[in-house]
């Protein structure tokens, strides 16, 4: 048998594999954005997954994985530190807890992935890829509903890879990146391994940069509308000492002198009418009357809530749409998916009490009911978009539910100010483009600072108005295709998860057998 010896010894010592764990999340701060080595996940779990072969016990292995974790997610998340939107040691903290509450996440997934070893030997480490591809569902879910580091993430940036969303979403993609980690640990020594690797990277590559280019051959030639996207880069940390006629005054002004009269549809961003739209007549109308004066529809974030007769008010983040001529009617989108801690308090349905005793200057909003589309006109017809507000954009469900309601659009508003010259801003766009490539729909980007974009169905990012800038950038997106995710790829999700839990139950039952034979 020829032999190529690219592996790593077994450690034999904890303090050697605890070493291990920290490299692999070394690794994987290289392997993601903003910095381009991408490359380095292929092979950069190796480490990590060589020690919970080695590791003793649960113990050990919880251990292991949180390490890992903790180094990963400290330098990939640390820009929720930079959060000038509170004080400062509430958003150091916030850091904190969240790479903390990220790695106790991935501590309990190293148990399983060691528990899977013990059971059915280093072949489990393929199993093993069924719980990661899990895990990105999981936090998709629930009250804390945060599925923005995953190993996915790692490949965001390079748009051939990011074609296998089309099949099955970034799942998908987690599950490629830790095949290529496994096949290299259980192939320890053996050639095929080293086959099988470049075979894996080149077909995807190769099979990537064609479906991209078809797809952007197929759609570049369909227009669907011309949008306007408008930003008007003001600090957030002053937007409200400003008041809200700067604010206004300013998108008026951008939208008046920059926006020509062949385009459709103008997007601001997240809250840039930072006044109670609905309730307040004055600028109510001021935005009908630029509305019509343009005659384009205009969609933007605003504040909304339900005002009580006991003086109280139900706040939600929400998004408008003002048509010209509807006399100031205007459309309203409540966002479903609100940021744990930021737009709400976890778990307040089961500790009500949560809600007097936590106040880090969180918004409290209430969640809205469902995704939704609107109808915006163009010339006789009409094109159907769907808003989705700030980190919504980052939902594989939230892609597919507005794919099912026959959407034509994605519209993504929001505010990335509070993170200005850190990853998060990069990090956010990569994930929302996979959207367009999951769904086959244009994806159009519209941001308070930076970065604003336009992004084809191929997932192409077409056009972009940089981090600090004010401006206006206009561009006619493309029509939608239909993928195999939107047909029935989504189900991934779901199959993961149920596949996780028979691994599970099956690892217990094959388990508690072997321990019963023991005795």
């Amino acid at each position: 048998m020829i032999t190529v010896n690219f592996s790593l010894p077994q450690p034999t010592h904890p303090h050697s594999r605890r070493l291990l764990a920290a490299i692999s999340g070394l690794m994987m701060i290289l392997a993601t954005p903003p910095l381009p080595l991408y490359f380095h996940a292929w092979f950069g779990l190796v480490p990590y997954f060589k020690a919970l072969q080695g590791a003793e016990s649960p113990r050990e292995a919880f251990s292991l994985g949180f390490i890992f974790a903790l180094v990963w997610h400290a330098g990939t998340m640390y820009w929720i530190a930079w959060n000038s939107g509170t004080i400062l040691i509430v958003s150091i903290l916030s850091a904190i807890a969240l790479a903390c509450l990220l790695s106790l996440w991935f501590a309990i997934l190293g148990v399983l992935h060691y528990w899977l070893l013990k059971t059915f030997g280093k072949w489990a480490h393929f199993l093993a890829i069924i719980l990661y591809m899990a895990s990105d569902v999981v936090w998709q879910y629930g009250d804390l509903t945060f599925p923005w580091i995953s190993f996915a993430l790692s490949q965001a940036n390079k748009i051939e890879i990011v074609q296998l969303a089309a099949l099955g979403g970034s799942a998908l993609i987690t599950g490629w990146v830790i095949l290529l980690n496994v096949i290299l640990i259980v192939g320890n020594k053996r050639w095929p391994a080293y086959v099988i690797i470049p075979a894996m990277i080149a077909g995807c590559w190769l099979w990537g940069a064609h479906r991209e280019q078809v797809v952007y051959k197929q759609t570049s030639d369909h227009n669907l509308l011309t949008v306007a996207i408008v930003q008007g880069n003001i600090d957030p940390d002053f937007k409200y000492e400003l008041g809200s006629s700067y604010s206004l005054n300013m998108y008026d002004a951008l939208s008046s002198a920059d926006v020509p009269d062949s385009v459709d549809l103008m997007v601001w961003p997240e809250n840039a009418a930072p006044v109670y739209v609905e309730q307040d007549y004055r600028w109510r109308r001021f935005l009908q009357k630029l509305v019509d004066r343009i005659d384009a529809n205009l969609i933007t974030g605003g504040r909304y809530a339900d005002f009580h007769e006991d003086n109280t008010r139900t706040p939600y983040n929400a998004a408008f749409n003002i048509t010209p001529g509807s006399n100031q009617q205007f459309e309203i989108y409540q966002k479903v998916y609100l940021v744990p801690m930021g737009e709400r308090i976890p778990f307040l349905w089961l500790f009500p009490f949560l809600d007097d005793v936590i106040d880090f200057g969180q918004a409290n909003f209430k969640a809205g009911e469902s995704i939704i589309t609107w109808d915006v006109p163009v010339g006789p017809d009409t094109v159907a978009v769907t808003p989705l507000i700030c980190y919504e954009a980052i939902f594989p469900e939230a892609g597919w539910k507005a794919a099912h309601l026959d959407t034509d659009l994605l519209i993504n508003i929001t505010n990335d100010g509070w993170f200005t010259g850190t990853g998060q801003q990069l990090q956010h766009l990569l994930l929302s483009r996979m959207r367009s490539v999951e769904t086959g729909r244009s994806l159009v980007r519209a941001t308070n600072t930076g970065i604003s974009a336009f992004v084809s169905p191929s997932g192409r990012i077409e056009k972009t108005l940089g981090s600090d800038q004010r401006g206006v950038i206009i561009y006619t997106v493309e029509a939608p295709i239909d993928t195999p995710f939107v047909r029935g790829g989504w189900r991934l999700n779901f199959i993961s998860l149920w596949a996780a839990g028979g691994l599970i139950l099956l690892t217990a039952i094959v388990d508690i057998r072997k321990r019963l034979r023991g005795a």
